[in-house]
């Protein structure tokens, strides 16, 4: 079974700091399960918060999805969006 948790936060990154100012930027996380066989987690930074971007992520992946309420993914055409 194909299942991804899915998220996005805001961080404060190390660039955002050097430049002495908060800008907010994006960063979405990837997780598998942690029983799986090989768990992971990937996080995909991003100075915008745009639709596009997870799209780009997921645009083919096909299982689950678990994933808050964010209209964007809702609109992943093959996944089963848990939330």
């Amino acid at each position: 079974m194909n299942y991804l948790i899915f998220d996005e936060t805001t961080p404060t990154s190390l660039e955002d700091k050097a430049q002495g100012e908060r800008q907010k930027s994006y960063t979405r996380v990837n997780i598998s399960r942690k029983w799986e066989a090989k768990p992971f987690s990937i996080y995909f930074y991003n100075k915008r918060c745009a639709e596009t971007m997870a799209n780009e992520i997921l645009m083919e992946y096909a299982g689950s999805l678990h994933c808050d309420s964010y209209p964007v993914y809702s609109r992943i055409e093959k996944a089963t969006i848990l939330d």
